[in-house]
């Protein structure tokens, strides 16, 4: 820090309130005031947290360190391009005394107390009695007073910007952080959902697994039943092939005395005949058990929506989802009142569920098709 002599009121705007030196990387409190972050508001924070001209309580940055106080660029412009010089140049014109050569007169070499706005000269007591008539002639003093008057309020409101800026800046680091927060909780969600429709379809696949199990049971039962059949009438069919050969020995020896063996023979085949037209089963009909597979368009596990809050307010979602981030319907610009509106992702979890074949049916169907219970 270097010292300053000056005691003006504009010199003054650069003199640290605490330490009352030129102020060095000035720092801006919330309550608009400045001073030196080294070592000024350091030591300030270790023993105090009150701003020492307005009594007001400093509230600290989340990282608790003074460096993250927002910088005050006006201060740190006028001080980093020796502005000091000129302002206490201003402050000796207004209080009519300098030693400045630079303000002397250019006939008498004298110190100036007038200025010349039309030739824009410099002129002592004697060269204004004597100087060109109808040129707009003003006092130092009051001129350095006027423009002085109109720069402490600029440098005012530059001041009032700069608080505002940083007040902004560190509502920007909020939003930020929530928004970060909300996609977290988004993805979180979005996990979650993708787990619980995984569980339903793998649920629902074995229960399909099941029904898959049954109608295996089920075919083989009734082809079961069908062989059964077969061995029955293969077994009347076997012992009536062999009554028909004895006899057509017999009969071929010229034996035809026994002629009732003929009818019964011709019974037993009526009866096979019957027995097997009354199976059914292959090759007529065969047991298959299909999936029949369904499209699942329409499944959806929710939507992402990019919302602005306006305080604490949420407004109504702005139609983004997965696949068509569009742009908000509220609209150019995603934040409408910068000062009060924060960004958030969101994930509206549509709570779908898949019902009793959402994948597909299962069913064990008899070949060709036809409309009844297996082979009954």
């Amino acid at each position: 820090m270097t010292s300053s002599g000056s005691s003006g009121s504009l010199a003054d705007v650069l003199l640290c309130p605490v330490c009352n030196d030129q102020i060095n990387t000035p720092k801006m409190i919330p309550c608009g005031h400045s001073f030196c972050l080294e070592p000024c508001l350091r030591d300030l924070l270790k023993t105090w947290h009150a701003c020492p001209l307005c009594r007001r309580d400093i509230q600290v940055p989340p990282s608790g360190l003074a460096d993250d106080f927002p910088t005050n660029f006006a201060l740190h412009a006028l001080v980093s391009t020796n502005v000091t010089s000129t302002i206490e140049e201003s402050d000796t014109l207004r209080s009519g005394t300098s030693d400045d050569s630079e303000t002397d007169c250019e006939l008498h070499q004298r110190q100036g107390v007038y200025f010349c706005e039309t030739c824009l000269k410099f002129l002592c007591e004697k060269c204004n009695s004597t100087h060109k008539s109808g040129h707009k002639i003003e006092r130092l003093n009051t001129i350095s007073e006027r423009r002085i008057d109109a720069l402490e309020p600029m440098m005012g409101e530059i001041s009032n910007s700069l608080k505002i800026i940083g007040e902004r800046m560190e509502s920007v680091k909020d939003a930020k952080i929530k928004c970060g927060e909300s996609c977290q909780q988004a993805e979180s969600e979005i996990r979650n959902a993708v787990s619980s429709f995984t569980d339903l379809i793998q649920e629902e696949g074995n229960k399909l697994m099941i029904e898959v199990t049954q109608g295996r049971e089920a075919g083989i039962n009734a082809l079961n039943k069908v062989e059964v059949q077969l061995g029955d009438v293969r077994g009347t069919a076997e012992r009536t092939e062999g009554l028909a050969a004895s006899l057509m020995t017999r009969i071929r020896r010229k034996d035809i005395r026994d002629t009732g063996m003929f009818d019964v023979l011709t019974t037993q085949q009526e009866k096979i005949s019957k027995e097997l037209a009354n199976i059914r089963g292959p090759p007529d009909e065969t047991v298959l058990v299909k999936f029949q597979s369904k499209s699942m368009p329409g499944i959806s596990l929710g939507k992402v929506t990019v919302v602005t809050e306006a305080g604490n307010q949420p407004n109504q979602p702005t139609g983004f989802s997965f696949g068509n981030m569009a742009a908000p319907s509220t609209g150019g610009t995603l934040f409408g009142t910068p000062a009060t509106s924060q960004g958030a992702v969101g994930f509206v979890n549509n709570r779908s569920t898949l019902g009793t074949g959402a994948f597909g049916g299962l069913f064990v169907q008899p070949m060709p098709g036809r409309s009844r219970s297996l082979f009954g």
